[in-house]
């Protein structure tokens, strides 16, 4: 296994911990808590009785990393061969933007909006609007959701890709494995995306995505990446399909697990959607 397992490959989020404490593209994470990042993962995985792939790897590095929601985090960071300790506050402690959504623009560079994990919260679909609304018609946007590690759901998702639309059209496809496997026939159908009247930009539209885009933002850059927008950023979280609640009989806990199949209109699992790099502006 590889001593090094994080390897930071876009800026870190402005006024983010990571962004505060100097972290930039290309810095490895070759440390977490004082114990060398392979060591860590081999722990994490060998708690629940299973060995380490590349894939486990990858995820159980970037869990530690986030680090509890009761502490800061103690990261070594390698760069050009040097390492150096840092000390990052949690997430939980450090106030953050509380808008559904921020905007920003330039002289020249497309506006941008940015999602602050707001994919749940039906309080978006108005500032998103009003943001859409001041955007000269045919001026490009970009819409960035690499900050949405929560999810959220599809009335939000559909508001934002009905300004983009002029006809239904189809986003995503859904099926029920579990209904199959009961019934012995399979359950398939496409999620479509409806114009809204009186909101339609013709301008050119980017989807910003990254390793903290998670369920309904994976949803939302399939979604453009069908009606024709450029997504871009790499790697997202991955997410396996919709998850749905199930609740523990005995201690009421509530478990969620992915019980949907989702893939592109035309065929590809939502999962291995790889998006490209962003253009610089």
């Amino acid at each position: 296994m590889r001593a090094s397992l994080i390897t930071t490959r876009s800026p870190a989020v402005s006024g983010s911990p990571a962004a505060e404490a100097g972290i930039v593209v290309g810095d490895v994470v070759t440390g977490i808590g004082g114990v060398p990042t392979a060591q860590a993962v081999l722990a994490f995985w060998q708690q629940v009785g299973l060995g380490v792939t590349p894939e486990r790897a990858d995820y159980a590095a970037r869990v530690i990393a986030a680090g509890r929601r009761d502490g800061p985090r103690v990261l070594t960071v390698t760069r050009g061969g040097k390492a150096q300790t840092l000390t990052l506050p949690s997430l939980y402690t450090i106030h953050r933007d509380q808008r559904p959504v921020s905007v920003s623009s330039g002289a020249k560079a497309p506006t941008r909006i940015r999602i602050n994990n707001s994919l749940g919260d039906l309080a978006t679909i108005p500032a998103f609007d009003a943001a859409m609304a001041a955007i000269a018609p045919g001026n490009p946007v970009i819409i960035d959701v690499s900050d949405t590690p929560s999810g959220g759901n599809t009335s939000v998702a559909r508001a934002m890709m009905g300004w983009f639309v002029q006809t239904p059209t189809g986003y995503q496809v859904h099926s029920l494995p579990a209904e199959e496997r009961e019934t012995g026939i399979a359950r398939q159908w496409i999620e479509q995306v409806l114009p809204r009247a009186g909101k339609f930009h013709p301008g050119k539209v980017i989807i910003r995505v990254g390793r903290w885009t998670g369920s309904m933002g994976e949803g939302i850059a399939i979604g453009f990446r069908t009606i024709g927008a450029q997504v871009c950023g790499g790697p997202m979280v991955q997410l396996k399909g919709a998850v749905y609640d199930f609740t523990l009989p005995s201690s009421g806990m509530v478990v969620k697990l992915p019980a949907e199949r989702l893939t592109t209109t035309d065929g590809v699992p939502r999962e291995a959607v790889v998006p490209g790099e962003c253009p610089v502006y």
